[in-house]
């Protein structure tokens, strides 16, 4: 359902909602349907992103409960990809992915669709992804890495646990969702891991990636001959990262 009403849209597919199973859903759909994804942040007043919007042609947005709908298959005039071949052609972006507005108001960054391919055939490769891997995407929708952490791991053939908002805000709660749910690939700023390590059990994790800030020392020396611990570091304009280095030994530090 969701992929023939985006194909009945036009070229970019804009939805407010925040990290869970109805984004992968839609962010796979738009890419199915060669649209280019734009996630906006649920807790943003659509009026910040005004020009972003503009910028991207002012698509229409999408509501989580908008896209709940077309999903349930109760969205009226539900179209299937195959009714939709007269519509608008395939978008060249793959997603549209908005600055944090830090100096001002958010801006927005489009990837090439062949720019994501090549990095996520690249990060497959690199983090040595495997179909028995188990991710937990904890990335806000409008952070890039959100792109890598939902993905990366489908085109390995390893399952994807969508991380709510309710769960990212609870260290305790991630913590057991890492060690119930078997999770062996984890990505984040290092600010976020070093909640969550005091507070895990017996865990499964071999691949841990630390990006967006500076990784502390203490933590790279806990971690590295635990797991395949990877610093990652890139703005949004390089598509999603332009550095990767793996720790192999932190023991000078």
């Amino acid at each position: 359902a969701l992929a023939g009403a985006f194909a009945a849209e036009g070229p970019v597919i804009a939805a407010r909602l925040h990290q869970g199973p109805v984004a992968l859903a839609a962010l796979l759909a738009t890419q199915q349907t060669g649209r280019a994804w734009m996630p906006l942040s649920p807790d943003d007043p659509l009026a910040r992103v005004e020009s972003a919007l503009a910028a991207a042609g002012s698509p229409r947005v999408f509501e989580e409960h908008d896209l709940r709908r077309l999903l349930s298959g109760s969205a009226a005039g539900s179209t299937s990809v195959s009714d939709s071949q007269a519509h608008p052609p395939k978008s060249p972006w793959a997603a549209i992915l908005l600055t944090s507005g830090t100096t001002g108001a958010p801006r927005a960054v489009p990837i090439r669709r062949e720019a994501l391919e090549a990095y996520l055939s690249f990060a497959q490769a690199r983090f040595g992804l495997r179909p028995d891997d188990r991710c937990l995407a904890a990335a806000p929708l409008s952070f890039d890495a959100s792109l890598r952490q939902l993905l990366a791991p489908i085109r390995a053939g390893a399952a994807v646990l969508p991380a709510p908002p309710r769960l990212t805000r609870d260290p305790e709660a991630l913590a057991e969702a890492i060690v119930g749910e078997g999770i062996t690939l984890w990505s984040s700023v290092p600010s976020l891991f070093r909640l969550v390590e005091s507070r895990l059990g017996p865990h499964r994790l071999r691949i841990v990636q630390l990006g967006g800030e500076a990784m502390p020392a203490d933590l790279a020396r806990r971690w590295a001959s635990q797991v395949r611990l990877f610093n990652l570091y890139g703005p949004t304009e390089t598509t999603i990262n332009a550095t990767t280095y793996e720790a192999v030994s932190y023991t000078h530090l």
